[in-house]
C-alpha cells in the first residue's frame, strides 16, 4: 500500500474564503448570538466560493 506523504493542500483562495467567513461570523456571534454568527459564516463561505469560482 502506497501512502502519499504529501496530502493535498487547500488552495490560497479557500484559505482566504475561510478566514474572511470565520472573522465575520465570529464578530457577529459576539455581538448578536453564536447561531447567527455561525450561519453567517457558512453563508458567506458559500457566497465567496460562488463568486470567486
Amino acid at each position: 500500500m502506497d501512502i502519499d506523504s504529501n496530502p493535498p493542500r487547500l488552495p490560497l483562495r479557500w484559505l482566504t474564503i475561510l478566514a474572511v467567513s470565520a472573522a465575520l461570523g465570529w464578530a457577529l456571534g459576539v455581538m448578536v448570538s453564536p447561531a447567527v454568527g455561525f450561519g453567517t459564516a457558512i453563508a458567506l463561505a458559500g457566497l465567496l466560493h460562488k463568486i470567486s469560482g
